[in-house]
């Protein structure tokens, strides 16, 4: 992922950051599998991984001690753990993976009424945890609705009186929950915080070593694709052709390398990229460019692959179909070279189902 260096400038003596990287990874997997029997003690690292964004290391590890976890947990179908704060990380890591954990999960917290304990309105942590869980929540869970409701409000009321690094750490739990933020992007405050808490703790100055060096890898291999986008958008020539649409390269890009994290899935990502990027030029040339009559004609062109209808249309919408045959060409020479299966009418199938999509298909079946 790193450009190497010409032999005559490495120093043989300094292990290389791949060496350093791997070292430090059978390190912390090591004390993640030693400490299975102490639950929450796998939860917390569990958390302190995923939060700084590297749990593409450890994913065999943690499924394998979520896994034990569930089975556990669901033969009473509730949690009896030591605290609130253990029950819902408990449930929000739980459910993050896709496990079925019911909102019933939560019955030790509450009374015989159904309301919150005395002794959890002052507890900070418990509350924050409580609020990420209940995050998770879907449409028809009144528990998980009555505690994302109860937290949230009791941590605005702590809020005040507080120092202003704790009340900025609340703030960022409630605006930014866990499992809605790209862990890449937020963390930088997660090492910071493991810095200031673990500075004797071997395990998580392991933990430190492989996310610092994960994130120095990681920043060439990011650097290196977001050249490759921006010169394959320059050359493709539609920034040119429709100087009103969105220009937005690096947003595209981060939407692929959020969905896509696995370093070496870096081809995925490009391509994924040049997905994104049609579907956003395709928006706008329906929402600021394109007169009705051509819009019908186009959608036609992209629902039949019609190239002789689309010698009717304006130049930059002919540049934009020719884009999109180019990319699904390329990606599906490379499924076919890899897989031996060409994907050319599934894809072809897909641009057309999503181009049905929009309000503005909508209203050209109307028109038409």
């Amino acid at each position: 992922m790193v450009a190497s260096s010409s032999p005559a400038n490495i120093d043989k003596s300094i292990p290389s950051n791949e060496y350093l990287l791997e070292m430090n990874i059978k390190k912390v997997k090591n004390i993640l599998i030693a400490n299975r029997d102490d639950r929450f003690e796998s939860l917390k690292m569990i958390d302190d991984i995923q939060g700084l964004g590297i749990d593409l290391h450890f994913q065999h590890e943690i499924d394998q001690t979520l896994d034990m976890i569930y089975k556990e947990c669901s033969q009473f179908y509730r949690y009896y753990g030591r605290d609130p704060h253990e029950a819902a990380l408990c449930f929000r890591l739980l459910r993050q993976e896709g496990h079925s954990v019911q909102e019933s999960f939560f019955g030790n917290i509450l009374d015989k009424e159904g309301k919150f304990e005395d002794n959890l309105q002052n507890d900070v942590k418990g509350l924050v945890e409580l609020y990420e869980a209940s995050e998770l929540g879907v449409e028809g869970e009144e528990t998980l609705d009555s505690v994302r409701k109860f937290t949230f409000n009791r941590l605005i009321e702590l809020c005040s009186g507080r120092e202003s690094h704790q009340e900025r750490e609340i703030m960022t739990s409630l605006m930014q929950p866990r499992h809605k933020t790209s862990r890449r992007l937020t963390s930088k405050r997660f090492i910071t915080m493991i810095k200031i808490a673990g500075q004797e703790d071997e395990w998580l100055q392991s933990l430190l070593r492989v996310a610092e060096i994960d994130s120095i890898m990681l920043k060439s291999l990011i650097q290196e694709e977001m050249t490759r986008t921006f010169k394959w958008w320059t050359e493709l020539g539609l920034e040119k052709e429709l100087l009103k649409a969105r220009n937005q390269p690096l947003k595209w890009y981060t939407w692929s390398m959020e969905i896509l994290q696995d370093p070496t899935l870096s081809e995925q990502r490009l391509d994924l990229t040049k997905t994104i990027s049609l579907i956003y030029v395709i928006d706008d040339i329906f929402d600021v460019y394109g007169e009705l009559e051509e819009l019908a004609i186009f959608t036609q062109v992209i629902e039949r692959w019609d190239l002789e209808r689309l010698e009717k249309l304006p130049r930059y919408m002919k540049v934009c179909f020719e884009a999109l045959k180019m990319i699904t060409t390329e990606i599906s020479m490379k499924v076919c070279k890899s897989h031996g299966w060409d994907p050319t009418d599934s894809l072809r199938k897909s641009v057309n189902y999503n181009s049905k999509q929009g309000h503005v298909y909508q209203l050209l079946v109307s028109y038409s």
